[in-house]
């Protein structure tokens, strides 16, 4: 039975999420609504999805699923907001998706349907790099990015970095559909890792910033949007700081 708490100040917002939830998961979840005042390191329990409003009064939905993430890596956030203007801020924290409340019996079912695909997933995939003693195996969620530079391939994982001659559309071949994408041509990003994008700048997962090119922003914008599930070309203006022409 999956554990789901569902952290939602409004009493009408939650009321309507949580009937949903029930709809959709009968016996197969234990749902918790939890007090407005939730905090990961008091909970009682290690929820396997976490339902946070973006916005609860006073509190950060984001800065909650940050603790969750550290705190639970297993479980599933998903975000629920009415404010999708917040939407860029979100990448701050790893969640699963975003959800619209005026689309929230459209969109819950898949949400609910990628999370349990996560939580039942037994493997974690794996990239085989091949080196003069042998292979190396490292689990393609560790990848933060992969660097072209002088024919050598660089795999930055968040243990180590691995060279390889293989190009970047190679080593693309031999990894997980959907997850990866090129922010520019010298770099192929983990979109799970990205934490924040701009026009001509992405942050990952530990402080690191590569380069976006103008012929791959518009590519790498929409990959990002189909990995988290929303249509980011239509918060552009939001998620897009101020900053220099590129040459």
């Amino acid at each position: 039975m999956y554990k789901i708490a569902v952290v939602e100040d409004d009493a009408v917002d939650r009321e309507r999420l949580v009937g949903l939830l029930r709809q959709q998961c009968g016996a197969a979840a234990h749902i918790t609504v939890a007090d407005p005042g939730f905090e990961p390191e008091t909970c009682p329990f290690t929820p396997d999805i976490l339902f946070l409003d973006v916005l609860l009064g006073t509190q950060s939905g984001i800065r909650l699923a940050e603790v969750a993430n550290r705190l639970w890596p297993r479980c599933q956030v998903i975000f629920v907001t009415g404010r999708l203007e917040y939407a860029p801020d979100l990448y701050q924290a790893r969640h699963l998706c975003l959800l619209s409340k005026a689309r929230l019996e459209e969109l819950l079912p898949g949400a609910l349907q990628r999370a349990f695909t996560a939580l039942d997933a037994d493997d974690t995939p794996l990239l085989a790099v091949a080196q003069k003693n042998g292979e190396v195996i490292i689990p393609q969620k560790d990848i933060l990015y992969v660097e072209r530079r002088l024919r050598i391939s660089y795999i930055h994982s968040t243990l180590r970095t691995v060279t390889t001659g293989r190009r970047l559309d190679e080593l693309a071949g031999d990894l997980q559909p959907g997850r990866f994408a090129l922010c520019h041509n010298s770099f192929l990003v983990n979109l799970a890792q990205v934490r924040r994008l701009q026009r001509n700048q992405v942050l990952l997962t530990g402080g690191v910033v590569l380069p976006v090119s103008r012929s791959q922003f518009g590519p790498f914008r929409e990959a990002l949007g189909r990995h988290i599930g929303i249509d980011l070309a239509h918060h552009s203006a939001a998620m897009l700081a101020p900053d220099d022409p590129l040459n």
